[in-house]
């Protein structure tokens, strides 16, 4: 069994993401317990381009070239991630 390919979900239906954060966490925890990558940053990537960065990262106390980094599947914390997810899933 492989994980949940999101594309479908995500194509042209943006704004849909936000609201049906049951679905992106069922993703992600797929993602990650099949140790797909490159779908774990596609859904990351998702959730960050649906945002203004500048106000999650005041919000989420989390540095904006951290943000741009996540959103580039480069070299960040999980930390600053768990952070970034929780802001989106509390004030978007």
């Amino acid at each position: 069994m492989t994980s949940i390919n999101s594309d479908n979900f995500f194509l042209g239906r943006g704004e849909v993401f936000l609201k049906d954060r049951e679905r992106f966490i069922m993703w992600l925890a797929q993602a990650l317990y099949y140790g797909d990558e490159e779908e774990m940053f596609k859904l990351i990537r998702s959730s960050l381009k649906l945002v203004n960065k500048e106000e999650l990262s005041k919000k989420s106390n989390v540095p904006i070239a951290t943000i741009y980094r996540m959103m580039n599947s480069e070299n960040f914390r999980i930390k600053s991630l768990l952070r970034v997810l929780k802001t989106i899933s509390t004030h978007y």
